[in-house]
């Protein structure tokens, strides 16, 4: 009878164990979730805030009705301007992101920034051919 509780005791501990590994290796995936999410509600407020306004990148947290402050859990890049991004599409992915810098459980991420760089290159499209028209002085 002591062996088959010391088997018992030992099973339990050893699920114990097994549990706290799983636990620790999903954490990070588990608590940048939100960050994931609200990251992508980012992207669409900017895309929105790209077509309201010439296609001009937001320069403040107050442009996006200060939902996503500098420290929050949703990285912007307030001071990257509409012209670099579409010059340089490959620095979008650092101009708004998580917090964490990675998205380990939204699925989606590239196609938004495929409609983020989309927006961005047709809201501008007009503005900046208009000023290549335009003759230097």
């Amino acid at each position: 009878m002591k062996t088959f509780k010391r088997l018992i005791l030992t099973a339990l501990i050893l699920l114990g164990l097994a549990v706290l590994v799983i636990g620790i290796s999903l954490y990070p995936r588990l608590s940048n979730m939100k960050s994931e999410y609200h990251t992508v509600g980012a992207i669409d407020s900017i895309r929105s805030y790209l077509e309201e306004n010439d296609g001009q990148w937001p320069s403040s947290p107050e442009q996006l009705q200060n939902e996503f402050p500098p420290g929050g859990i949703v990285y912007i890049d307030y001071s990257a301007t509409s012209r670099d991004l579409i010059k340089h599409p490959e620095k979008l992915r650092e101009a708004v992101r998580p917090r964490s810098g990675k998205f380990y459980t939204y699925p989606h991420y590239e196609h938004h920034l495929e409609q983020l760089l989309i927006t961005l290159q047709d809201t501008n499209r007009i503005k900046f051919h208009r000023e290549e028209e335009q003759p230097a002085e």
